[in-house]
């Protein structure tokens, strides 16, 4: 993402508005995303929008040329109620 967008924060309110548009118009009840351990600025942003960790998925990503862990983590549908409502 362009280091323009990442000052603003319109990454994470591009992120939010998505995850709203999905649990307010889909039936959907588990919103799972996967980054590497080691982004802990990605992470800081999908925890603020409500995603959870869920643990490592070991050897799950292959990027450049190599196999690399994986960090899931997830939103369920009860809990973005709770803190939209």
């Amino acid at each position: 993402m362009p280091s323009s967008i990442r000052a603003r924060g319109q990454g994470r309110r591009l992120l939010a508005a998505v995850v709203s548009h999905a649990f307010e118009v889909t039936n959907v009840h588990r919103l799972v995303i996967g980054l590497f351990p080691d982004n802990l600025r990605a992470r800081r942003m999908y925890e603020a929008i409500g995603f959870q960790a869920e643990g490592i998925s070991r050897g799950s990503a292959y990027f450049g040329g190599e196999h690399r862990d994986e960090l899931v983590m997830s939103l369920l549908r009860p809990e973005w109620q709770a803190a939209n409502a």
